[in-house]
């Protein structure tokens, strides 16, 4: 017997969910493959105890996004936009220049509220291993590096501003007993995503490029340039979208290595 119209949306309404999951968890993935690389090439001997907490640290954020997809919806957040649009069979091409135009301009701003930070950083915390960013940064390692950014891009803003920022405002709503959309409290999306931004420099300052766990400041963590680039990280979510996080955190990386790599060559 052939199946109606009305079943055949029914079911494809019962497979988006796990769809969608899946395609943000085979992002992850893909993200992390292109991540490992650099990685190995910068520090290849990691510990197993040093792997064990990067893995239990990504663990706990793979968790936060299938929570995530579930109150998403009751908490009036944009969520996944386009993704959300292409696998309704919908068009999503005259939305992919305004989110570029929105990206680039918020990786602006990002290098705007960042850099200032840095001197700070630095005295707290001190300067990065030299050796470890010279092979890094080095002209030969670019292409495995801009890939690393690429990675970086899109697992990060899916783990931490999908999931991690929405199971945090979703937390503060519940405790503040907040029903239906929260857009217009701005003190708890606020809160959420200073407590994220946080989080995501504390974790980058203690596992660092190579994935190795290392000294780290909880003050340092407050300055850390990587600290504030995540809250416009997570405002881009919270105001446009998981694509336009994705995007400007891209952008942002991107350019970081190739000024970082080229700077030394045009500066001679």
């Amino acid at each position: 017997m052939e199946s109606t119209p009305h079943a055949q949306a029914v079911r494809a309404r019962r497979r988006y969910p796990w769809l969608k999951l899946a395609i943000l968890i085979g992002t992850i993935v893909a993200g992390q493959a292109m991540v490992i690389p650099v990685a190995r090439y910068a520090g290849p001997q990691v510990s197993t105890r040093d792997a064990q907490i990067a893995l239990a640290v990504v663990s706990i954020l793979l968790a936060t996004v299938p929570l995530s997809l579930i109150v998403i919806p009751g908490l009036g957040l944009p969520g996944t936009v386009l993704l959300d649009r292409m696998l309704k069979g919908e068009t999503v091409r005259e939305k992919i220049r305004p989110l570029f135009v929105r990206a680039v301009a918020l990786a602006i701003v990002s290098f705007a509220v960042s850099f200032p930070m840095l001197p700070l950083r630095l005295r707290i915390v001190g300067a990065p291993d030299r050796a470890q960013m010279s092979r890094v940064l080095a002209p030969g390692a670019l292409g495995l590096t801009m890939l690393s950014g690429l990675g970086a891009g899109l697992q990060e803003e899916i783990m931490f501003r999908l999931g991690l920022l929405t199971v945090f405002i979703w937390i503060l709503a519940r405790g503040a007993r907040v029903r239906g959309p929260v857009t217009d409290r701005r003190a708890i999306l606020w809160i959420a995503n200073l407590a994220q931004a946080y989080l995501f420099g504390l974790m980058h300052q203690a596992l660092a490029l190579t994935g190795s766990v290392g000294n780290f400041s909880m003050l340092g963590a407050l300055v850390d340039p990587r600290t504030v680039i995540a809250v416009v990280f997570g405002y881009a979510a919270i105001r446009y979208g998981l694509e336009t996080a994705i995007a400007t955190h891209v952008l942002f990386d991107e350019s970081i290595f190739v000024l970082a790599t080229l700077w030394p060559l045009l500066f001679r």
